[in-house]
C-alpha cells in the first residue's frame, strides 16, 4: 500500500493526465483515538495548456455504506459520500498545466482491518488511455496479539551482557537502540523498548523485562556495647533472598559524614561484627553498613547508628552526675540508668525521657557506684543464626566513689607470690572499670606499664632481670597501692 509519491504518468497517446500516485494509506493505529483518519492527496495533473474536463467516478469496497468520504476542490469543495448515489460520477475541470487535489476521509473506524475507498479518473474524450484508479485506504489496526520481546531467564549483574530476541511474527523491528534486527545484544542493564510492525505497517510495542540483580539496601538494627568483650557491637537482621554475598562495615572517621570500611561479614555467618578497635570509656561511635550482592555490586550504606557515650562525676555535695550523649538510630520515649555496687550487681535506678541526657544521683551507695544507661527498642534485634537478642542499646559502664580517693581499701588487694619466679597474679577485690598496673625499678623508672578494663584479677609476667621491684596500681586514675616484689 505503501509507495513513495513520485510522479507517474499515463502513456497514452493524447498524454493528456499524469498523477502523483496510485494509492495512499492512513494508518489507525490501536488505541489511538477513533475518527477523522485523513489520507494524504493524491494529485492528478492537466499535461496539457488547455482546460481540460475530466470525469471522476467513485466506487467502494472493504468499507461499510457512509464509511468514507472522498474530497476535492473544484471552484468550491465537493464531497462524494460512498453511501450516496449522487456525485459518484463528477466532472472535474482541470486548467491548463494546473493539477486537482484527492483525499478521503473515513470519520470512524469500521470493523474491517482494511478500509478502502477508489476513484476512477479519466478523459471522456480519451477514456481508453487515460482511465487511472486512485486508491485510499485506511488500516485499522488490531489489538496486539501478546509481547514481542523474548526475554531471557534467570538473573543478571549489572555488568552483563544479554541477547534480545524479537517475536518471529513481525515483519519489521524498530529497536529504541536504533537496531533493526530481529536479534540484539545489550547491557542487561539498560532498559530498551522496541516498535515491531506487521505486513499492514501496524505497531505493536514492547519493553525489555530483564531480571538485574540489584543489592539489598540492608539496615543496622541497633548498635550496643558487648558485654563479653566490652568493645561496641553492631547488629543487623539478615534479609533472605537478596542475593547478598556479604556486608561491609563501616565507622564513622574523625570527620563528620567520613565513613571508613572497619571490616566485613559473610552472609552465611552470625549477623553481628564486634568493633574490636573502639573503646566505648573514651567516645560515642557512629556506624553504617552496605550489602555486597553475588555480583560484587555494593548497595547503599545504611542509616547511620550511634553508640550511647556515659560519663560521670562527683558533685560537691558527693551526688554522683551522670552525663550522656542520645543514642541515634530508631526511636523509643524513655531511657533506663542501672546502678549498682559491681558490673555484676546492677538494678534499674531511674527512668527518664529520651530527650532527657543527665541525671544526679543524691544517694549513691557507699564504695563504689557502677552507672550504666539503656535505650530499649520497642521489638528486640534478633541476628540471624543465633538465638541471643539485643532488646536495647547500653552505654559504657561508668564508676564512682563519692567518698573520693581515701575510701579506696589498698590492704584488700593480694599481689603474689613474693617472691617470683615472674608470674605476678593481683587480686583487687573489687571490679574497677580503668586499671592501670605500673612496674618501676629501684630507681624509679618504669620498666613496664599495663591498662586494663573491667577488671578484678589479672596477671603480668615480669620478664625483668632478677632484683627488686615496686608494683603500682591505679584504679580509676586513682592510686590503689604500691608493692615491693622480688624477682628470683
Amino acid at each position: 500500500l505503501f509507495i513513495a509519491a513520485i510522479l507517474l504518468s499515463i502513456v497514452t497517446h493524447a498524454q493528456s493526465i499524469s498523477y502523483s500516485n496510485d494509492s495512499v494509506v492512513v494508518i489507525h493505529q490501536y488505541n489511538t483515538p477513533p475518527g477523522s483518519d485523513t489520507t494524504d492527496m493524491l494529485w492528478v495533473v492537466n499535461n496539457g495548456v488547455n482546460p481540460l474536463s475530466l470525469k471522476v467516478e467513485l466506487y467502494y469496497e472493504d468499507v461499510s455504506p457512509g464509511f468514507a468520504i472522498v474530497e476535492y476542490f473544484d471552484v468550491f469543495p465537493h464531497q462524494m459520500m460512498s453511501n450516496s448515489g449522487i456525485g459518484l460520477t463528477d466532472s472535474v475541470v482541470v486548467q491548463g498545466s494546473d493539477s486537482i487535489g484527492f483525499k478521503a476521509v473515513f470519520p470512524s473506524s469500521g470493523p474491517q482491518i482494511i478500509n478502502k475507498v477508489k476513484l476512477k479518473v479519466y478523459d471522456p474524450l480519451d477514456s481508453a488511455n487515460s482511465s487511472v484508479i486512485l486508491t485510499f485506504a485506511e488500516v485499522v489496526c488490531p489489538a496486539p496479539n501478546g509481547n514481542v520481546i523474548i526475554n531471557p531467564s534467570g538473573s543478571y549483574c549489572s555488568t552483563d551482557s544479554v541477547f534480545l530476541s524479537a517475536s518471529s511474527n513481525y515483519s519489521g523491528y524498530q529497536w529504541s537502540t536504533g537496531d533493526t534486527a530481529q536479534t540484539i545484544y545489550v547491557p542487561a542493564n539498560m532498559p530498551v523498548y522496541i516498535d515491531a510492525s506487521d505486513s499492514l505497517k501496524c505497531i505493536t510495542k514492547d519493553t525489555s523485562n530483564i531480571l538485574v540483580s540489584i543489592p539489598y539496601d540492608e539496615q543496622i538494627c541497633i548498635v550496643s556495647v558487648d558485654s563479653a568483650t566490652g568493645k561496641n557491637i553492631i547488629v543487623w537482621e539478615k534479609t533472605p533472598m537478596q542475593g547478598t554475598d556479604q556486608f561491609y562495615i563501616y565507622k564513622e572517621s574523625f570527620q563528620a559524614g567520613v565513613y571508613n570500611l572497619i571490616g566485613f561479614v559473610d552472609y552465611d555467618s552470625l549477623s553481628v561484627f564486634i568493633d574490636m578497635s573502639s573503646n566505648p570509656l573514651q567516645q560515642p561511635e557512629r556506624y553504617k553498613i552496605s550489602a555486597i550482592d553475588t555480583c560484587g555490586t555494593e548497595s547503599n550504606k545504611s542509616s547511620d547508628h550511634k553508640t550511647i557515650h556515659l560519663t560521670a562525676s562527683i558533685g560537691t555535695s558527693n551526688e554522683n552526675n551522670l552525663v550522656w550523649d542520645g543514642y541515634q538510630g530508631f526511636s523509643f520515649p524513655t531511657y533506663n540508668i542501672y546502678r549498682g555496687s559491681s558490673p555484676t550487681n546492677m538494678s534499674l535506678l531511674a527512668q527518664v525521657a529520651s530527650t532527657t541526657f543527665t541525671y544526679s544521683d543524691l544517694t549513691p551507695l557507699s564504695g563504689n557506684n557502677y552507672y550504666k544507661v539503656e535505650a530499649v527498642r520497642n521489638s528486640t534485634c534478633t541476628p540471624t543464626q543465633k538465638a541471643t537478642s539485643y532488646p536495647s542499646s547500653v552505654s559504657n559502664q561508668v564508676t564512682l566513689n563519692p567518698l573520693g580517693v581515701g575510701d579506696l581499701n589498698g590492704e584488700n588487694v593480694l599481689i603474689y607470690p613474693n617472691p617470683t619466679q615472674g608470674d605476678i597474679v593481683i587480686n583487687l577485690g573489687a571490679v574497677y572499670n580503668e586499671v592501670t598496673v605500673n612496674v618501676k625499678d629501684v630507681v624509679g623508672s618504669t620498666v613496664m606499664s599495663r591498662d586494663y578494663e573491667a577488671k578484678s584479677h589479672l596477671s603480668i609476667i615480669l620478664d625483668k632481670s632478677p632484683g627488686i621491684y615496686f608494683v603500682e596500681v591505679l584504679v580509676d586514675g586513682k592510686h590503689l597501692i604500691t608493692k615491693k616484689i622480688l624477682k628470683n
